[in-house]
């Protein structure tokens, strides 16, 4: 047996000795990979309508059910809660679920559908009876990748502990102050301070983990993190101790393979010429959904589509435009 193939078993062995711990505590293969919200006035001006669209990655090899759970007519059924602020009304049928697939209750959104291996899409829409200056939040469902705001800069500004201010972003001369944030754990609970059209940023001041419980030597964003679900049921000195060992037999492995093979061939001209065709792929998707949002504004001004239909297909190819412009900015 060839010291290598030795040295890759040991590892193999001691990073499976937490493995058991980990995965007796709960923890979920479900992630969000963008989790976008949309803040715009509400039509009839008496409030706002947020737009939340979640991109679901199930990184398991089976379906997600979720837990059993208990629908508005009492009934038991497996599924997962997507929390929604307090006192959401609905504005119409979820994108990405068929009826009898979901029920509202007081906290949000009960998904009966089980997610399956891959991505999954849903997209909520939502009213709520709030006139800035006000204060609202909701719970982050899953670990989220991305956490992308748009809301127009002329109605609203917004301020977050999850998020930072990223500029602005313009589209059809309209233009959007953009929030972002990034890596956040499941449970973490998003506040949102809404003002009127000015673009004040910061966080908003009650930022406390949890009242009175403010641990020596560790970050608050550490401790953030190990108090929200599911990661609250395990250890955070195992998860310290396990990255410490993954670190060491990293090293270990690298030095091991350099002195086998002598150099390491990363083969960068064809790595270059694969991110300059997949930069230049989503330059030419980017100039076709302005085009089809131009065209769509034009055949709305003219009077060939209702209102109805005109904002369901303009949100929806801004949120591919969104993600597109993401996938740029993470190659430039």
């Amino acid at each position: 047996m060839s010291r290598v193939l030795r040295v890759m078993l040991l590892a193999l062995a001691l990073l499976l000795i937490p493995v058991p711990t980990v995965m007796a505590a709960g923890s979920s293969q479900i992630q969000l990979d963008v989790n976008f919200t949309g803040i715009y006035p509400s039509q009839d001006g008496q409030g706002i309508l947020v737009q939340d669209v979640y991109d679901f990655n199930n990184l398991d090899s089976k379906p997600y059910a979720g837990d059993q759970l208990i629908d508005p007519s009492g009934n038991k059924k497996n599924g997962f809660l997507v929390p929604l602020p307090s006192g959401f009304s609905l504005g119409h049928d979820l994108k990405g679920l068929q009826t009898g697939e979901y029920a509202a209750v007081s906290e949000g959104i009960q998904v009966y559908k089980a997610l399956q291996p891959g991505k999954t899409e849903i997209e909520i829409y939502y009213n709520l009876k709030v006139t800035p200056p006000a204060a609202f939040s909701k719970k982050i469902p899953f670990s989220t990748k991305e956490l992308v705001i748009d809301t127009p800069k002329k109605d609203f500004s917004l301020s977050s502990d999850l998020v930072q201010s990223a500029g602005s972003v313009n589209d059809q001369g309209v233009e959007y102050a953009r929030y972002y944030g990034k890596e956040i754990g499941a449970g973490s609970i998003l506040n949102l301070k809404l003002d009127k059209g000015t673009n004040t940023t910061g966080a908003v001041k009650d930022n406390r983990v949890s009242a009175g419980y403010t641990p020596a030597m560790h970050p608050e964003g550490h401790t953030r993190l190990f108090m929200s679900e599911p990661l609250v049921y395990t250890n955070p000195h195992l998860w310290a101790a396990y990255l410490f060992i993954m670190i060491g037999l990293g090293i270990a492995a690298l030095i091991v393979w350099v002195r086998q093979r002598g150099k390491v061939n990363l083969e960068e001209d064809d790595l270059d010429e694969e991110d300059e065709d997949l930069f230049l792929r989503l330059k030419t998707k980017q100039d076709a959904l302005l085009q089809r949002i131009k065209a769509l504004d034009d055949e709305y001004k003219a009077g060939g589509m209702n209102e109805e239909k005109y904002r369901k297909t303009r949100e929806k190819y801004k949120q591919l435009l969104v993600r597109v412009k993401i996938q740029l900015k993470e190659l430039t």
